[in-house]
Parts: C-alpha cells; sequence; structure tokens
C-alpha cells in the first residue's frame, strides 16, 4: 500500500500495485477533503526531478506542516459501554481525573504497534 489520504468520506490508501485507491476502516475524519477532491487528486501525475526528488519514508515522516491550524484531524469519540476488570478500572483511576483518556492512548497505541 501507499500514500493514505484522510477525508470526510473517510480514510482512503493508494495501492500503487492496482493502481488505485482502497477505503480504510477508520475513525480519523477531516473537513478539508471529500472523495470528487481525492479523485482529482489521484489522477494528476506525479513527476521527479532535480528540483522535487522523491521523498523517503523517514524524510516524509519528518515533515510538519506549515500551518499545523489547517491540518488539524481530530478521532470522532464514540460513547461505549464496555465491561473491564476491577483490578484494570482501579488502576486506571490511580492517576486521578482522565482515566478514560488514558485508557483510549494506551488502546491507541496497540492499535498502532500492530498495524
Amino acid at each position: 500500500m501507499g500514500r493514505t489520504i484522510i477525508s470526510e468520506d473517510g480514510c482512503f490508501e493508494w495501492d500503487e500495485n492496482k493502481d488505485r485507491l482502497n477505503r480504510r476502516d477508520t475513525m480519523i475524519t477531516s473537513k478539508k477533503l471529500n472523495s470528487k477532491r481525492i479523485a482529482e487528486i489521484m489522477k494528476f501525475p506525479v513527476t521527479y526531478g532535480k528540483d522535487s526528488p522523491k521523498l523517503t519514508a523517514d524524510q516524509i515522516a519528518r515533515m510538519k506542516p506549515a500551518h499545523p491550524e489547517y491540518w488539524k484531524v481530530e478521532p470522532v469519540k464514540v460513547s461505549l459501554s464496555i465491561k473491564i476488570d476491577a483490578d484494570i478500572v482501579a488502576w486506571l483511576k490511580q492517576g486521578g481525573k482522565g482515566y478514560q483518556t488514558r485508557l483510549n492512548t494506551i488502546l491507541r497505541r496497540a492499535m498502532m504497534h500492530t498495524q
């Protein structure tokens, strides 16, 4: 799989082997792009040269937007009823207020580690 594009319609990943856009299951949304605009972007040819070399994955990972306020992407929160072992809840609550945020952070890290 190639580059990932996040839009108000969901998350898409470009499959270079099949030359097509695949939808990914995700909770991240953005109001900056829609599926029509993504299709336009994907049709635009990519060319590399002396002034615009192909970037490595490490270079791309270190990039930061010039205007981060325009790139604010927030996960959609879902209300959920779940049963968790009492000792785990007690451990999470030891840190005081914000135990649900801590649980979310732990789960997100586990999810990212398995991808």
